[in-house]
Parts: structure tokens; C-alpha cells; sequence
């Protein structure tokens, strides 16, 4: 199920025009969108990424949001 597009959300757009809708504390965890954001922040409800495709950005989004799923927190070792 993908977010819907709000105030906690970010839309994420690879050089190859596939769009990903993420919430903005998954996207932050990337320094390259934390960065483009900051630029400016009041008009990047879209932010392009340059030379990275839609699989890349895919996969980088989803290893993401595992690091952020409870499971994950649950299943690091003591």
C-alpha cells in the first residue's frame, strides 16, 4: 500500500520518469533527497533525481522503509 499524497509525503521522481510517493522520514534517510529538499524545501512537494534509475530508487526506497518496519527492530541482535 503506497501513501497518499500529502503534507507527510514527498514525491520522489528517477531520471527514467517513474514516480515514487514516500513519506518524507523514509526519503530523509537518503543525505542525496535530504539534500535536494533543502534547496528548496517550500516548492519540493517533487524532487527529480538526476542519474538514478526508477529500479534503483525502488530498491533504495524499500530497503528503507525494512530499516524503519518493527520486524526489523525486533529482529537485531542484543
Amino acid at each position: 500500500m503506497q501513501p497518499q499524497e500529502g503534507t507527510d509525503t514527498i514525491k520522489i521522481i528517477s531520471s527514467d520518469n517513474k514516480e515514487f510517493v514516500v513519506e518524507k522520514k523514509i526519503a530523509f534517510m537518503s543525505e542525496l533527497i535530504k539534500q535536494l529538499y533543502d534547496v528548496t524545501p517550500e516548492t519540493s512537494q517533487e524532487i527529480v533525481v538526476p542519474d538514478v534509475t526508477g529500479d534503483i530508487l525502488g530498491r533504495v526506497i524499500l530497503f528503507c522503509c525494512l530499516l524503519l518496519s518493527p520486524m526489523t527492530q525486533r529482529l537485531t541482535p542484543l
